[in-house]
């Protein structure tokens, strides 16, 4: 009898601890959901701003544009995008730029440290009803 006790009472702290977890984790999202162009304005310290468009394809390759509004600068990376599904964050390959997954519709600019940056100014894009052109053959590592 007590070793019956105790196989119930194990299986139902796992079930338990199942349940806890799923509770605090968060959403989790599919590369069709998230794939799309997204644009915005980032602050910039020395200009206007910097309009943004970072464009995700379904073959989990990205564009990310970057061009500082009154200056000669427009900078574009290209390489591969994943999901991070703990954070959930989109993190591209070739950039140092992290996105946190606000709703399929909105992307937040990430600190350097991995962390939502606390600011009064704003790091977010937006997705566009523009749908992106396809990726072209080229592989990036």
């Amino acid at each position: 009898m007590t070793y019956s006790i105790r196989i119930f009472g194990g299986i139902l702290i796992a079930v338990l601890a199942a349940l806890v977890l799923c509770c605090y984790m968060k959403r989790t999202y599919e590369t069709q959901e998230v794939a799309g162009r997204y644009q915005g304005v980032f602050p910039c310290g020395d200009c206007p701003g910097i309009e943004t468009t970072l464009t995700l394809y379904n073959n989990q390759t990205y564009t990310l544009v970057s061009d500082y509004q009154d200056r000669d600068g427009t900078f574009t990376t290209k390489g591969v995008w994943v999901i991070r599904w703990l954070a959930p964050v989109v993190e591209l390959s070739n950039s140092e730029e992290r996105f946190y997954i606000i709703d399929k519709d909105t992307l937040e600019l990430l600190g350097r440290d991995g962390e939502r940056i606390q600011s009064r100014f704003n790091y977010k894009i937006q997705r566009t009803d523009e749908k992106p052109a396809r990726a072209s053959g080229a592989s990036f590592i």
